[in-house]
């Protein structure tokens, strides 16, 4: 949701729909697909989102208005509007818990993982907008506005870290326990970055800090599910990470759409039967890890070693650019040569091919690079 406001905010002057309203189609049905993944994740500790339905319902709706020619600028403002407020509006229908049989409503892990995942995406999306408008669009003055949202934002994450502290602040025999924050340093960073986002120097700078500090904070809330006797505890919660989903251990059961391995194969949303997927793996190295990046979004990496299905039924016929990221090699730990190489193998679902025709692709590149491909939805 961060993501989609950032980007409506920036676009609100455009007079009609445009093909790069896509990203913002993609990060609304982003958000669609978290709502289901995390009342399934959390039901048991906090009743998240119980109307999931009706907020995918919502979010189709915001899509369609988006689309509209007629009067179209009075309706981008208006999904804008909208979807700026769910940074409230969401986080308070997660601040209810089940405690003794008992509803107590009072902030939650979960209502400070929404905000910490809604400000700190569109933090770093309100820099690259900042960045596209100095540098290639030569406007100071919009450069200069985006770099104050940005500064906003960031105020609101050190806000939301002063709630998280306190909420898990012993009451008498009552404790809850979130995720461990601490050790990403956040408060201090969240302070250099609002500092430096005083001036326009250096935004590529500014952009990898908030882009690291970003994915720092929802690979924690998605890896650190330790639970403790005698606390409540809901690490993983809504807006922790791609799918904003929870701890997983769903019973066996893979939660579709969540970016999480539920049921513990090491496999991440096999079996959903997307209308249109790519499934990327490592190959011929164990432990290798790879992203994928499609139309500039970065949609989530494998899990070491293993597979991923990624969802891309969102993607409209025509040409498309995706690129695979060497995120990890594993060929430290393994019989692969240490030479920080990554391996990985791309195969596009049905509708779905590459250039050349071929719907499967190998590569080798060395960690922390990438190779761009061109593919074509049928």
């Amino acid at each position: 949701m961060g993501w989609g406001a950032a980007l409506l905010e920036y676009t609100r002057p455009r007079q009609r729909p445009s093909q790069w309203d896509t990203v913002i189609y993609q990060q609304l049905q982003g958000a669609s697909n978290t709502a289901a993944a995390a009342y399934n994740s959390c039901r048991a500790y906090i009743p998240a989102w119980s109307d999931w339905r009706q907020k995918q319902q919502w979010l189709a709706q915001q899509i369609n208005d988006l689309q509209r020619v007629n009067n179209h600028r009075s309706w981008r403002n208006r999904v804008y509007q909208n979807v700026a407020q769910s940074y409230n509006s969401w986080a308070n229908q997660l601040s209810i818990m089940r405690v003794n049989n008992r509803i107590i409503r009072a902030t939650t892990c979960s209502t400070c993982y929404f905000r910490l995942g809604y400000a700190s995406a569109y933090v770093s999306q309100a820099l690259r907008q900042a960045n596209e408008a100095l540098n290639r669009n030569r406007n100071r003055q919009e450069a200069g506005r985006q770099l104050q949202l940005a500064r906003d934002h960031l105020q609101r994450m050190l806000s939301v870290l002063r709630v998280y502290r306190e909420i898990q602040m012993p009451r008498g025999s009552f404790i809850i326990r979130c995720s461990n924050l601490n050790r990403l340093n956040l408060g201090n960073r969240i302070q250099n970055l609002f500092a430096a986002c005083r001036s326009l120097n250096n935004l590529p700078g500014k952009i990898q800090a908030a882009n690291q500090m970003s994915d720092q904070i929802g690979n924690t809330l998605l890896n650190d599910c330790i639970p403790r006797r005698g606390a409540v505890n809901r690490p993983g919660g809504p807006g922790s990470g791609p799918g904003g989903g929870g701890s997983g251990g769903s019973g066996g059961r893979e939660i579709c759409g969540d970016g999480i391995d539920n049921n513990g194969n090491n496999l991440i949303d096999e079996g959903c039967n997307y209308k249109r997927e790519i499934i990327l793996d490592d190959d011929e190295c164990p432990d290798d890890t790879v992203g994928l990046v499609v139309d500039g979004r970065k949609l989530g990496n494998t899990p070491p070693g293993n597979k991923r299905h990624f969802d891309v039924s969102y993607l409209r016929p025509g040409r498309h650019t995706i690129i695979v990221l060497a995120v990890r090699s594993g060929g430290q730990q393994y019989r692969c040569s240490n030479n920080k190489q990554v391996t990985y193998s791309v195969k596009l679902g049905k509708g779905i091919k590459f250039t050349n025709g071929r719907n499967y692709a190998t590569g080798n590149i060395k960690e922390g690079s990438n190779r761009k491909y061109t593919i074509v939805v049928q």
